[in-house]
């Protein structure tokens, strides 16, 4: 049973629908289980390594209990790979299970790295060339 649920998204989409219903969802339905509920932007998270050890703080304090479960909703497009990723990568570093994990996104990010994904699963792709003036 999990005991522990973050939503993590970024502060520019914060507010938007989708976001928005998600939220509320998750917040009700954490209620009904009595599993503990907090909603993040990624900028209120600092990454730490610390005696090398990975770690966290939220808003300036020190997080000793990591969620078991993270529901990531992030902009595919303007994803910051060298930000929002590197976030999502310690969470999961830490033993965190995230919905939408890091390599899912960058590969949304790209249309070819999308078709290589599925082209590895044997899922049928049309023709397809990296640079338009390849032909």
């Amino acid at each position: 049973m999990c005991s522990r649920v973050w939503f993590l998204t970024e502060r520019r989409i914060q507010d938007l629908y989708p976001q928005m219903s998600i939220l509320r969802a998750l917040r009700q339905r954490c209620s009904e289980e009595e599993v503990e509920f907090r909603a993040l932007v990624m900028d209120q998270i600092v990454l730490t390594v610390t005696d090398g050890q990975l770690g966290l703080c939220i808003d300036h304090d020190v997080v000793t209990s990591y969620p078991q479960v993270v529901v990531v909703r992030v902009p595919t497009p303007a994803v910051q790979s060298d930000s929002d990723i590197t976030v999502l990568r310690h969470l999961e570093k830490l033993g965190c299970r995230l919905i939408n994990r890091p390599q899912g996104i960058l590969n949304c990010v790209n249309k070819f790295w999308t078709f290589q994904e599925m082209a590895g699963h044997g899922i049928p792709l049309p023709d397809t060339f990296s640079y338009v003036d390849y032909l």
